[in-house]
């Protein structure tokens, strides 16, 4: 057994083992020390939790040899120790005093070998110039001893500490002399760490294919010989990497992987670099509560470790996820703390990239001159700091300032040339130029090559939530496309752009992903979800003691969603199965499935109403009729006035009449701003509508025509886009003789069990779970072979997280979430629950909440609430639409019918119209 298999030896031993065997050591204490520090940097890359047993081991051997090269050695595993654990300041203070010892000995070479991790630590503190002058007096040394390794490990450090500051000219030869010392020596696992941070400085500087290859090729090394910390440090490069290229899948992918090593090493600091990595990922993709979520933790954490470089870039990105929310000042407030740190290091590329920051929150507010100057100022950083990839951000933000200053030309011709630099450089740069200079021009090319680009990225994100975040945030190209298609009166290009960026995530469908892990922690965490939801919900809030209670489970229930959202997120972004890109709707399909139906889908363009108009038999368009304010403000009114039905039996007659005078006479305006323009090319059979903005919390049969509404004349119902429609209508009639009937009744639902054993009797054949036995586990297991899903419960819409929008089983939630893996293939869903057709409509109408869900399942329509329903009405409701619906009648027919009954019984229109049809009618 050699030296170093016994100084392992020794380090897995039990300690009360160790003295023992201390004392058969083959070699001097000395020698043995030096085997054990070889070791403790051997664990530093790969297994750093056995740094610790390495420091012990020292210290019992100092303590029985007595000798103070031996404590020497001590020191600075203790010093390895305190970086692992993130203690900075520490970690330079055992250096030190291993340092002095070994000077004090003569050892000159040893004490300059301690410098390697003292260099990575004043880095880490933002002391650069200090710990660059520490390298190169190391250097001197190792080269005159001709210590190829050690000479190669500071040379390493120096080379980093140059491009963490941005200087990636000064950066390079530093990283080669290593790479050359480390390949003469033949160390592979010193050139799998160099090379990683080569890769980085490639990537930095645009060169994507020499950074991937370098990369891949350190990958391998580190894999090959098990350095576990350094491979995960590769695949956080390969995900900024392809975050830069706009590769989100690839970027997510090696991400999760690199963030899973770190946690299960237990390495505080890089975690908190990966979490830091992953929010600026989701402010890309536009996640920005989330990546804010991060950016706070991350302040917090690195604040505390005293990690000022990487507090600093959080700051400041920090900033910029809060500006997107529309948080300024908080946002300003950001910058200023992280333009004083980065001025405090020295590094005038991020100094300038704050100035990059600060103009477009000016840009944003309409302070064209300051946003120029700070624009202007971050470019010659750039420029001299030849830093390409912020180069061009500039550029682009100078182009856009240009643009809305009213200075056109000046602004095509710094546009067109950042174009031209950035086309094969940066996607997300060319991207922005596309739309910018389309914008200028109205040359639909432009906008034609933005989509493109968008789609492509968009197509390699397989999680709804990511795509629908994405998206929102890059729909200017496609509705620049709408715009011009309209004006030339290209109504059916003007259709199927818009139709392209309507409720895409849905329309693509949902992709599921098995992961083992993740789904572990994933029903873990839903278990404690249920006992909270179960615990809020029976709450009746009195008393100051209770309220504090629930106040303090709401701030758990709301951490334990965002850690289950977050799983989720995990699970489907680790897929590699890609998207398919945009597709136009098949118009000629749609016509002949529409028979005597008439489809009308509302588009909102730059505040003004389009409305596109599908029949089996023709295509037609009225554009830009409408001003879209005048309507949002007509239907606040509208739902106002309805709202007043809640309490219609408490007024007087006199009250009631003036009541239902004042919704009917909105709903009038709305009928006449909104449909009547369309003439008769709305009358033709069955109307389908797809709403824009607030129109979907519209019940459009509640409007007035002729003086009816206009559910007495014709049968209105509703769908998310011409695509689900389509997708919807190829699917068979639901199989009505069977069903699945669920009822969970409560305090505002009373009559639960009275509906369920009334709907129940309707059905050949129907499965019931009620009261105790709804359940999430119940639901799944009766669900296969029912053409009907009824539920009679309560339905939560959540207004603060539309995800955990759910509906109310018995001691557990059927959230949004979950609708989406069963099992809905052509079903009808029937959604007796209040607040069960709410959803956060997102840009690009994309809905989240439970339609969404259902639709994402398979659905093929769904009967849903648009507000609180009367229990008592709603049994009669549902009782006869269901005799409607088994005597032959269509589904939107048969609700049409039970509405018009109760409205012939004399009931204001709020408690039959917020039942609504989507999907197959």
């Amino acid at each position: 057994m050699n030296l170093v298999e016994f100084a392992r030896k020794l380090v897995e031993s039990p300690a009360e083992s160790r003295q023992l065997i201390l004392l058969a050591q083959p070699a001097s204490p000395a020698q043995m020390a030096a085997a054990l520090q070889e070791i403790c940097y051997e664990a530093w890359t790969h297994d750093p939790q056995k740094v610790a047993s390495v420091v012990d081991v020292l210290d019992e051997l100092a303590t029985v040899s007595g000798e103070k090269v031996v404590s020497a050695y001590a020191s600075w595993a203790r010093g390895i120790s305190c970086l692992v654990d993130g203690r900075l300041e520490s970690a330079i203070e055992r250096i030190n005093e291993s340092e002095a010892v070994f000077m004090s000995l003569e050892m000159t070479g040893l004490a300059a070998g301690t410098q390697t991790g003292k260099l990575y630590a004043l880095a880490m503190l933002g002391r650069y110039e200090e710990a660059v002058q520490c390298g190169v007096s190391a250097r001197e040394i190792f080269v005159e001893h001709n210590d190829q390794y050690s000479a190669g490990k500071i040379e390493h450090n120096i080379g980093n500490l140059f491009w963490r500051r941005d200087l990636y000219r000064e950066s390079e030869p530093f990283l080669e002399s290593a790479h050359q010392r480390f390949t003469l020596i033949g160390d592979q696992r010193q050139l799998a760490m160099v090379e990683n941070c080569q890769a980085f400085v490639h990537s930095l500087q645009n060169r994507f294919r020499d950074a991937e290859r370098l990369y891949s090729q350190a990958l391998t090394r580190a894999e090959s010989l098990g350095l576990t910390v350094t491979a995960a440090e590769i695949e956080t490069g390969l995900s900024n990497l392809y975050l830069l290229e706009g590769k989100y899948d690839l970027a997510l992918k090696y991400m999760e992987c690199s963030r899973q090593k770190y946690d299960s090493l237990g390495m505080p600091a890089q975690s908190v670099n990966c979490e830091l990595e992953i929010a600026d990922i989701y402010l890309e993709l536009n996640l920005l509560n989330e990546a804010t979520a991060c950016y706070g933790r991350c302040e917090k954490n690195y604040t505390e470790l005293g990690m000022q470089a990487e507090l600093a870039r959080c700051l400041k990105n920090q900033a910029v996820a809060l500006f997107r929310s529309g948080q300024i000042a908080t946002a300003q407030q950001k910058l200023e703390l992280a333009e004083v740190l980065f001025d405090r290091e020295g590094n005038d590329v991020s100094l300038a990239s704050v100035n990059l920051a600060k103009a477009a929150i000016e840009l944003d507010l309409g302070e064209f001159e300051l946003a120029e100057a700070n624009v202007k100022t971050a470019l010659d950083a750039f420029r001299r700091g030849e830093n390409f990839r912020l180069e061009l951000n500039a550029r682009w933000l100078l182009g856009e300032i240009m643009r809305s200053s009213g200075r056109d030309a000046e602004s095509l011709l710094e546009l067109q040339n950042t174009l031209q630099a950035a086309t094969g450089n940066s996607r997300q740069v060319e991207y922005l130029c596309r739309t910018s200079i389309g914008r200028l021009t109205k040359d639909p090319t432009h906008f034609e090559a933005a989509v493109e680009i968008v789609e492509l990225s968009r197509s390699s994100l397989n999680c709804d939530e990511l795509r629908t975040s994405f998206f929102a945030d890059r729909l200017l190209p496609y509705e620049g496309l709408v715009e011009i298609c309209l004006a030339e009166r290209d109504y059916l290009s003007a259709f199927r752009w818009h139709e392209r960026s309507r409720g895409r995530s849905l329309a693509d469908g949902v992709r599921s992903h098995d992961d083992t892990e993740s789904s572990k922690q994933m029903l873990v965490i839903r278990e404690e979800l249920n006992w909270l939801h179960a615990r809020l919900n029976r709450s009746s809030l009195s008393g100051a003691e209770e309220r504090k209670q629930i106040g303090e489970l709401r701030q758990l229930t709301a951490r334990r969603e965002n850690e289950y959202a977050e799983l989720r997120r995990r699970t489907f972004s680790s897929n590699e199965t890609a998207m398919s890109s945009g597709t136009n709707v098949d118009i000629r399909r749609l016509q002949e499935q529409l028979g005597d139906s008439t489809f009308v889908e509302f588009a909102s363009i730059a505040g003004r109403i389009t409305a596109f108009i599908v029949t089996s038999d023709g295509f037609e368009a009225v554009a830009n009729y409408a001003d879209e304010n005048k309507i949002n403000e007509l239907i606040r009114q509208y739902l106002f006035q309805l709202n007043t039905g809640r309490i219609i039996d408490r007024l007087s007659p006199a009250s009631r009449r003036m009541a239902q005078e004042r919704a009917d006479r909105i709903g009038h305006l709305l009928y006449q701003e909104l449909l009547g323009p369309l003439g008769n090319l709305t009358e033709k059979g069955q109307l389908i509508l797809s709403p824009a903005g607030m129109m979907h919390r519209l019940p459009f049969g509640a409007l007035m025509k002729d003086g009816r509404y206009l559910t007495e004349s014709q049968i209105v119902s509703y769908a998310p886009s011409a695509s689900i429609l389509s997708r919807c209508l190829e699917m068979a009639s639901a199989d009505t003789r069977s069903a699945l009937v669920i009822g969970v009744p409560s305090i505002t639902t009373p009559l639960v069990a009275a509906e369920i054993e009334a709907v129940s009797s309707y059905f050949e054949k129907h499965q019931l779970l009620f009261g105790s036995d709804a359940t999430v586990e119940g639901v799944k297991a009766n669900i296969l072979g029912s053409g009907v899903i009824h539920l009679a419960c309560h339905g939560k819409y959540r207004a603060d997280n539309p995800r955990f929008s759910s509906l109310v089983l018995d001691c557990e939630e059927l959230f949004a979430n979950d609708i989406e893996d069963l099992p809905l293939a052509g079903c009808l869903v029937v959604l007796s629950s209040c607040d069960s057709g709410i959803n956060e409509i997102v840009r690009g109408e994309e809905m989240i909440g439970l339609t969404r869900s259902f639709f994402a399942a398979g659905a093929g329509s769904l009967v849903m609430s648009l507000w609180r329903v009367n229990d008592g009405i709603t049994t009669k409701l549902m009782t006869s639409f269901y005799r409607h619906l088994r005597a032959g009648n269509g589904v939107q027919s048969s609700l049409r019918s039970s509405q018009l009954e109760l409205l012939d019984g004399g009931l204001h229109p709020y408690f039959w119209t917020p039942f609504i049809v989507s999907g197959r009618p």
